[in-house]
């Protein structure tokens, strides 16, 4: 295999695209190769992204952030960065029945086995490897892990992994009349009592990110949690590319009662960040919100709908199941033994309840960078 280093932001990604594009493939934000330098850059952390082509074909991409302590794909995203396209190999390699290149063998062969990983980086990475059929049939031994990498994908990467989260998806309908057609009984009576109830629904950028922001950061709050830092939201609103990105706020009067963030990235659109407040609660604002966001995904040519990852069995995935979508799990797989470094610590919960906001929210980037 050839290897050619660049900085990611000097490569043109639209053979990547269109092959994701091609296959169907594009089923979670974290794939969005403009990612990874976003988050990196915002959290002052250093982003590493792989590239493998075939014959001039995309046949993986793998993108990982350094964060001090570790590696991860990709922080404060549902899922990783991780994509194989299994079409791109060559005929013979992808026949073969005695020993089958999958995703799976590809990313412990590769790119967990690979020596990408062994340090640091002074600054962001893109690595094009250029491969050949040789390297599949005596590929070289893995190297022995001698460093930390995590990452949250819908396969179970690693015999080091967890599996209490999952995602909640909808398939969506071609129009916003047939989708609120397709909705069960019961969550399409909480919206016809919702748009009956004279919310105001606002689309638009990041001229209503300190509306979104005051109704997402009040609700963290209420629910015992820390929140992810304003700037976050700011750069990502600022350099988003190869999608939508939008902010939806709902107001009763003057007062904004719920907000939301939608993200678009190929055929597939997901809510990463939602917040209602009791108040838009009781008119179900939750739920027209959701719908608001729906009818924007559809027109931008989506098919599917992520609620987001919640824990499973958890009320929160439960209000999600309401909808009639289906669940998929993510696996957070590691290079090491995996534990939940939030469990057992519920009892936090409570005391960050009792803290004042403005102490709270000056802790938010503090946490971000240690919990994701």
């Amino acid at each position: 295999m050839r290897t050619t280093r660049l900085h990611p932001l000097d490569y043109d990604y639209r053979p990547l695209l269109q092959a994701m594009d091609a296959g169907g493939t594009c089923d979670n934000l974290s794939l969005n190769p403009c990612l990874p330098v976003i988050t990196a850059k915002t959290m002052k952390w250093r982003s590493l992204s792989l590239l493998f082509v075939v014959a001039g074909k995309p046949l993986a991409w793998f993108s990982a952030i350094n964060t001090g302590k570790e590696w991860f794909s990709l922080p404060h995203f549902n899922n990783g960065a991780y994509w194989f396209n299994h079409a791109a190999l060559p005929s013979a390699i992808a026949q073969q029945e005695q020993a089958p290149v999958d995703a799976v063998w590809f990313f412990q062969q590769f790119i967990a086995g690979g020596d990408w990983f062994l340090q640091p980086p002074g600054e962001d990475q893109l690595w094009v490897i250029e491969m050949e059929e040789a390297d599949f049939v005596q590929p070289e031994k893995p190297l022995k892990t001698l460093f930390e990498l995590r990452v949250r994908h819908f396969l179970q990467l690693s015999s080091h992994s967890l599996s209490h989260k999952t995602d909640t998806r909808l398939a969506l309908q071609s129009s916003p009349d047939q989708q609120l057609l397709a909705f069960p009984a019961s969550v399409r009576r909480k919206i016809m009592k919702a748009l009956r109830s004279n919310f105001h629904i606002e689309t638009g950028g990041i001229e209503l990110l300190h509306d979104f922001y005051t109704v997402y950061r009040k609700r963290i709050h209420g629910l015992g949690s820390f929140g992810l830092p304003y700037f976050f939201f700011e750069q990502l609103l600022q350099h988003y590319q190869y999608g939508k990105i939008q902010l939806v706020v709902a107001r009763q009067g003057n007062k904004p009662v719920g907000s939301a963030v939608l993200m678009t990235f190929g055929s597939y659109a997901e809510n990463p960040w939602f917040a209602s407040v009791a108040e838009g609660n009781k008119s179900y604002v939750s739920y027209l919100l959701h719908f608001e966001m729906m009818k924007t995904a559809i027109a931008e040519g989506c098919t599917l709908y992520s609620f987001g990852y919640s824990t499973r069995g958890s009320r929160v995935h439960k209000n999600k199941q309401q909808w009639g979508g289906s669940d998929q799990t993510i696996f957070l797989s590691g290079t090491m033994p995996v534990v939940d470094k939030l469990a057992g610590k519920q009892y936090l919960r409570s005391l960050i309840k009792h803290c004042p906001l403005l102490l709270s929210k000056a802790l938010d980037h503090y946490i971000a960078l240690r919990y994701y």
